[in-house]
């Protein structure tokens, strides 16, 4: 009886995990729906203020394991799009997966160049992790196991994220609101630690100098909004804004996912990144998809998502 039940649920877990993958290969667009419909055994809260920053109050989407088994860690997940465009709804079918997998998965707005410029996206990420830490006593979060998950212009902010949070410069002023649940008001300005236990980054651009040089295979709106988002086109700007100006050996650590054929962010990008990290001290892993392009992960889909939740949940323990 106990090895039926064993298996039942390795095939359970190959199916969430296909129906992901399948999703994210064949359909990146599907995510974008409001209207994709909610899984079984996922509890959904869309529209959720989490943040007030910069005269703007952000939002997310809440997603988590209708059996709650606390305490659960916490994954954030930050859209792309060229630091100018896309929205939170970009990621939903990994959000729901997530979901399925045990974890608390939220879908975060941040505030868009060119309005903002860095830090104030990276900003908005503490403040969504600052939130989660906020929500671990009422809604069974584990607060030492938060991690963050980004794709395109997200996994930039991921990636700075896992090496930012020992720099006092960087630290925003963004308020954290209280969730509608926790029957109470806003919070002070920066409560707890933006500090994530480990980091996801998909198909980014991390060395913003080396993206806007005239020879780079860059896509012409990453290149714009690069410099949109740094505050300027200038050598300084860039590298304050790049990850690897970051690397330490606090730095959480890093599993970097890129597509060897993705035509908008060079894999020279991800190669660099891991290459940096490791120089500073900082704990990184890198994991070339093969065939795969900037939205997708290739025929490699379902084993990618398995090894980037293995590794989601290898540094929660």
């Amino acid at each position: 009886m106990k090895t039926r039940w064993l298996v039942l649920v390795g095939l359970s877990a190959m199916v969430i995990l296909g129906a992901g993958a399948w999703l994210w290969k064949k359909y990146p667009g599907i995510a974008s729906d409001e209207a994709m419909p909610v899984p079984s055994g996922v509890v959904f809260k869309p529209n959720i203020a989490y943040c007030q920053a910069g005269g703007e109050t952000l939002e997310l989407d809440w997603a988590e394991p209708e059996a709650r088994a606390a305490p659960r860690a916490a994954v954030v997940l930050i859209h792309g799009g060229a630091w100018m465009f896309g929205q939170r709804s970009e990621l939903r079918s990994l959000q729901f997966m997530l979901a399925k997998e045990g974890f608390v998965a939220i879908s975060v707005d941040y505030r868009l160049a060119p309005n903002a410029a860095f830090p104030a996206p990276l900003q908005d990420l503490q403040c969504a992790v600052r939130w989660l830490r906020s929500q671990a006593a009422v809604h069974a979060i584990a607060p030492e196991q938060i991690s963050a998950w980004g794709h395109s212009a997200g996994a930039h902010l991921a990636a700075l994220l896992a090496v930012t949070s020992q720099r006092i410069d960087l630290q925003g002023q963004g308020q954290v609101i209280a969730a509608p649940w926790s029957g109470g008001g806003s919070s002070h300005a920066n409560p707890t630690s933006s500090h994530v236990q480990a980091v996801i980054a998909h198909g980014g651009i991390y060395d913003l100098n080396a993206a806007l040089e005239l020879t780079a295979a860059v896509a012409s709106d990453a290149k714009r909004g690069a410099a949109a988002m740094a505050g300027g086109s200038d050598a300084a700007a860039l590298l304050r804004a790049s990850v690897a100006a970051y690397a330490s050996p606090q730095a959480a650590p890093v599993l970097i996912l890129h597509g060897d054929s993705d035509p908008i962010a060079p894999l020279s990008q991800a190669l660099q990144l891991h290459d940096a990290l490791q120089a500073g001290g900082a704990r990184s892993q890198l994991l070339v998809v093969p065939g795969a392009g900037h939205n997708d992960l290739g025929a490699s889909a379902t084993g990618v998502l398995s090894d980037a939740v293995t590794f989601l949940k290898q540094a929660h323990r």
